[in-house]
């Protein structure tokens, strides 16, 4: 862990920031990996969770980011092969794995800015179903929900693409493919200039980010001040309760 002042340059050599100096090849976020399965979308406040770590003055020097399935991944903190996994879908109740809630999300519509869903003031699933929709992959949790709520309301979806990552759906979308649904903390204003987004949480619900840990796993005190600025609420006191199972509520 370094620092990162300068962030055309973040990987300029700073001072170690853990309670012991990071040895041996492994010396990234931790002795092995940390995994994020939540692609890019998963954030703190919106913004990477890479961002997050930069913004600090901190930022991780080996950070793997693997696009797997939740359960994969939480099988790789069970087995101990991950210190902690981040995770937008719903992962089932499983013997050993404590699930920490972070944020919470809604999907958003992404569109280009001359689209006539711009104008309409209650999107609807039928207006929405008058376009061809590039959404994720059917491996990944919201794309369930996503057909779950279409098919309550009987109405069909025209689903032109299915990927994997949430810029890949916005870069069909700028190209005039079609609408994007997205978790909307994968969209920044800023960067995303040439597109709109609008919120449709009152058709697909909201949905929440967690963190993995394996209970009873010994963290050390970076990996408990990367949880921190990933969600301020998980203290590493908090943390250090549900390790022990000493609190049956981590609610934000």
């Amino acid at each position: 862990v370094c620092s990162a002042a300068d962030r055309r340059r973040p990987w300029r050599h700073g001072s170690v920031w853990a309670e012991h100096p990071l040895r041996g090849k492994n010396n990234g976020l931790a002795a092995r990996p940390s995994v994020n399965g939540a692609k890019k979308e998963n954030s703190a406040k919106n913004r990477p969770l890479l961002a997050v770590v930069a913004n600090s003055g901190l930022i991780v020097i080996r950070f793997s980011l693997l696009q797997r399935k939740t359960d994969d991944i939480a099988e790789m903190v069970l087995l101990d092969q991950a210190n902690l996994a981040v995770v937008t879908d719903y992962v089932s109740d499983q013997d050993g794995l404590i699930t920490l809630p972070c944020n919470q999300w809604e999907f958003h519509l992404v569109v280009k800015p001359d689209h006539p869903l711009n104008d309409v003031k209650m999107l609807t699933l039928e207006e929405i179903a008058k376009y061809p929709i590039i959404t994720y992959d059917k491996i990944f949790y919201g794309r369930s929900r996503i057909e779950h709520i279409f098919q309550q309301r009987n109405v069909k979806p025209d689903i032109l693409l299915e990927v994997i990552d949430a810029d890949v759906i916005k870069t069909y979308v700028e190209l005039g493919l079609g609408v994007g649904i997205i978790v909307g903390m994968a969209f920044n204003p800023e960067q995303d200039v040439n597109l709109r987004s609008i919120p449709v949480g009152h058709l697909f619900g909201t949905g929440r980010s967690s963190i993995l840990i394996r209970k009873n796993a010994y963290l050390r005190g970076y990996i408990y001040a990367f949880i921190e600025m990933i969600s301020p609420n998980l203290t590493r006191k908090l943390v250090e309760k549900a390790l022990l199972d000493e609190t049956e509520n981590y609610e934000l």
